[in-house]
């Protein structure tokens, strides 16, 4: 017996006349979720966890932080990260997807190597806040990145108070 079926027309007629199936994103970049209502406190360093998906495949966290300020008694130096630079086929006018390019725009901040990943928790180890502000955090994959701030809607951020 074959394991093999061969649709054609039949699944088409189907799906067209019902309107009746569902439809799902599917993505393999990292995503932050949850409830984070996070502070980190000034004069104090910190370590903090933070669930979500795809932080097994993790490969680069950065900091990013209000105005692109330093906000931490650490050597940090800002770097930008461009999603497009590590693509190793684009379309044939050279150009990415202008969905892909707007939901991955360029972003920057101060990459970090303080943070381990373990079943989908990354767990960050602040330096010393020495600012007030915001911080967000960048996980970033082969797939894309993912933006504390942007995932989890409720926050813009970690607060510095």
């Amino acid at each position: 017996m074959s394991k093999i079926k061969l649709y054609g027309t039949y699944l088409t007629n189907v799906t067209s006349f019902s309107a009746n199936f569902d439809t799902m994103t599917i993505s393999a970049r990292p995503q932050f979720t949850g409830d984070f209502r996070n502070t980190l406190t000034l004069n104090f360093s910190a370590v903090k966890s933070f669930t979500g998906y795809n932080f097994d495949t993790v490969t680069y966290v950065m900091l990013s932080t209000t105005d692109n300020s330093i906000m931490f008694d650490a050597e940090y130096t800002l770097s930008a990260y461009n999603f497009w630079n590590t693509l190793t086929s684009l379309s044939t006018n050279s150009t990415p997807s202008t969905t892909l390019s707007a939901n991955y725009p360029e972003v920057s901040g101060f990459p970090i190597t303080t943070y381990t990943i373990n079943n989908n928790t990354m767990t960050i180890t602040f330096p010393e806040v020495t600012a007030t502000g915001t911080v967000d955090i960048i996980a970033i994959n082969p797939a894309g990145y993912g933006v504390f701030g942007r995932d989890v809607t409720i926050v813009n951020g970690i607060t510095v108070s």
